[in-house]
């Protein structure tokens, strides 16, 4: 028996991340519905959230995708933060891609924004996993977001997702840290 698209997503997770160790299901008034798993111990002292169902709306956001995001802190505002922004991204059909940026995080929660001084989200190829992690099944590539400050929000307008992210690599810049120090250049 061939498996559906929703078992291939959640066997190729866990042959990456093992399985996972909660679950939440986000749905707006229209009835448009997503979950986010979170994984356990996948990078030290960090935890791991993963869309699941955002590649249902591909004809929406021009992406067939999941998401992945790494935090190392404040866990349950952090996947509540990244539960809105990709109900989001579907609802207002935003097409986006490596490089792209989502600004006004604020608005989901004002006090965690100022509390870890974050400004936005970036969206990336899904490093440091491996290779093969990228590509899930049936053409479904795995893209990686992360919290930005506004100076690197700032930063990104100007010169760039290309310098931006050399600047992350040469800095050795974890973008896992969430109380991380913003650059300002």
């Amino acid at each position: 028996m061939e498996k559906n698209i929703g078992e291939m997503i959640l066997s190729h997770y866990e042959k990456f991340l093992g399985n996972y160790t909660d679950s939440e299901l986000y749905k707006n008034e229209e009835g448009v519905s997503i979950q986010v798993l979170e994984y356990e111990n996948v990078f030290e002292g960090c935890k791991t959230y993963m869309s699941f169902g955002v590649s249902a709306f591909s004809g929406y956001i021009h992406n067939k995708c999941e998401i992945v995001l790494n935090v190392d802190n404040d866990f349950d505002r952090a996947s509540c933060i990244f539960a809105n922004v990709l109900m989001y991204l579907i609802e207002n059909k935003v097409h986006f891609y490596k490089g792209s940026y989502i600004e006004g995080i604020a608005a989901f929660d004002e006090d965690f924004c100022a509390k870890h001084e974050k400004a936005g989200f970036y969206i990336a190829e899904a490093y440091p996993f491996p290779e093969e992690f990228f590509d899930v099944c049936d053409d479904i590539k795995i893209v990686m977001c992360f919290f930005i400050s506004q100076e690197e929000l700032e930063y990104l307008k100007k010169y760039g997702s290309d310098r931006f992210e050399e600047y992350l690599e040469e800095n050795e810049i974890d973008i896992m840290e969430l109380d991380r120090i913003a650059f300002v250049r």
